[in-house]
């Protein structure tokens, strides 16, 4: 994995960034995870807890407790637009639209993890997990709460390729108002 902490202080007393080709395999960075406080990184950060050192079940009841006191929506990337749906009618949001941008245009091979690896990464992101797990029930609450459905989804789409393209017109205007003016 590129650019990783090299475990190393600077003159601040802070990880050194390795800025050059040093590369870590997956395995070595599943090895620093707990050590360097990689670990189960959304309990830390919802939790509030990024710089403790190691996080416990304690800081998952926080996150999950601080979720459902002040996480008003709540999304999930494997279903995104139902997600921005939610969103919209949760915020009163009208005219919801977005544009995908760097897709991945071939797909990439598949990376096959040893079962050990696999292991190693589940027990260091395991607070992770559980977390992930409420907040798919969290999301499905609200999706009832707000009688959202797949259906909503589908229509929303329908409705957002004409967004779309009036976003892509409005950037064509825009640029060529620039270029003309750049002219004047």
């Amino acid at each position: 994995i590129p650019g990783c902490l090299s475990g190393e202080s600077n003159a601040n007393g802070k990880p050194d960034v390795q800025k050059h080709h040093d590369m870590y395999t997956l395995e070595d960075y599943a090895e620093k995870m707990a050590r360097e406080g990689f670990d189960n990184t959304q309990v830390r950060f919802i939790a509030g807890a990024r710089d403790a050192g190691q996080v416990t079940s304690k800081h998952l009841d926080i996150a999950m407790d601080n979720i459902g006191k002040h996480f008003s929506a709540i999304g999930i990337t494997e279903r995104f637009e139902e997600s921005l749906v939610l969103f919209g009618k949760i915020y009163g949001w009208k005219n919801l639209s977005y544009v995908k941008r760097n897709v991945t245009t071939s797909k990439p091979r598949d990376l096959q993890l040893g079962a050990g690896l696999l292991e190693k990464l589940r027990e260091h992101n395991s607070l992770d997990i559980e977390l992930y797990k409420f907040a798919n029930e969290r999301f499905e609450a609200l999706l009832l709460e707000h009688d959202v459905g797949e259906r909503d989804a589908e229509e929303w789409l329908s409705n957002s390729f004409a967004a779309r393209m009036r976003l892509y017109m409005s950037r064509i205007v825009r640029k060529l108002q620039r270029r003309i003016m750049g002219l004047r």
